[in-house]
């Protein structure tokens, strides 16, 4: 059955699709995914409302969590308007080359279009009420793109230190600040540009993990200095390996507030390493890679935004809170 889409609200729901990223808007009819995760919970979402058609993708950077699912997604028949992504000469990954094969199939069909996600592209990523304003990388790191070697002109560049970020704006006014894995040489590069950052939800770059500078709490205190949030959201995985996010990352967050909420998609092994978890009451009846391995600690995000810039977050902080202060270790209780 078709779930009639909410013409009151613009919805960012920040998925649990455990160690990777998605987000997608949802404006009425019209929706804008950035980064596509290989997860049932991408499908799953899209499946809850029949919606087979999405306007925009807009693909961060090249590393398989954060656009693998793509590919899939045209598979199964789901088709993008607009495809927004960069060039990664030196990703060289069986999930990149499926990407390119998959979009350029797309585009030599007429199905899509596709263009660069870099600052300046007059291609406005944007629906009835929500604008995307891309605030890196700039045109000249979009031309590099990553390096292999420190012998190249701009230097030895990762994936992720050209990865997009996207700040999102509801009826003009900021929402959200998308940083995918946003290191600390890209965020020197916006600061240097003068970019505002400013929005109330900071979705935090790379999951929480490695930003690349000396100091991971003064990275992470910083960025929330220049975002200024009043959630912070981290898109990870329980079992995935990296022990994201950090716990330096979490000091830094502390340190610009004691009072900024902080969500967790997944449950790190750092707060509850038990196997046995909490009951998870507080969970939204929407797609989750987590519910079935009870992995999830708040699980699907979603917010919701008015005309008149209110915003409101489900499942509520009341509801989580409960849930996090059952746990044996909760990383982002402490001061």
């Amino acid at each position: 059955m078709s779930t009639s889409a909410d013409t009151t609200t613009v919805e960012l729901a920040v998925l649990d699709v455990g160690h990777g990223n998605t987000a997608i808007i949802r404006d009425g009819d019209e929706l804008v995914m950035v980064d596509c995760s290989l997860s049932t919970a991408v499908v799953g979402e899209l499946a809850r409302t029949e919606s087979r058609q999405v306007k925009y993708l807009v693909i961060s950077h090249s590393d398989s969590d954060h656009m693998r699912g793509a590919a899939r997604l045209l598979a199964l028949g789901f088709s993008f308007d607009v495809i927004f992504a960069n060039a990664d000469s030196a990703k060289d990954s069986e999930a990149w080359e499926d990407f390119r094969l998959r979009v350029d199939e797309e585009v030599r069909a007429g199905r899509s279009k596709l263009t660069g996600v870099h600052v300046g592209n007059p291609y406005e990523i944007s629906t009835q009420r929500a604008k995307f304003e891309v605030i890196h990388p700039d045109a000249n790191l979009s031309l590099v793109g990553p390096t292999r070697t420190r012998r190249a002109r701009a230097g030895l560049l990762t994936s992720n230190d050209c990865s997009a970020v996207l700040r999102v704006h509801i009826g003009g006014r900021p929402m959200a600040l998308l940083a995918g894995d946003l290191t600390a040489a890209g965020f020197e590069r916006i600061k240097s540009a003068g970019w505002d950052m400013r929005a109330p939800i900071l979705v935090f770059p790379h999951h929480g993990g490695r930003s690349g500078a000396s100091d991971d709490r003064v990275f992470a205190m910083q960025l929330c200095d220049a975002v200024q949030p009043e959630h912070v959201i981290f898109s990870h995985g329980r079992n995935s390996g990296h022990g994201t996010p950090r716990q330096e990352i979490l000091d830094g967050v502390r340190q610009y507030s004691k009072t900024v909420r902080v969500a967790c998609t997944q449950l790190s092994l750092r707060c509850h390493p038990q196997n046995v978890i909490p009951l998870q009451r507080h969970l939204l009846s929407r797609p989750s890679a987590g519910i079935a391995s009870n992995s999830c600690c708040a699980g699907t995000i979603v917010f919701r935004a008015d005309n008149d810039g209110h915003v409101e977050i489900d499942p509520g902080y009341e509801s989580h809170s409960g849930y996090v202060h059952s746990l044996a270790h909760a990383l982002c209780n402490r001061a």
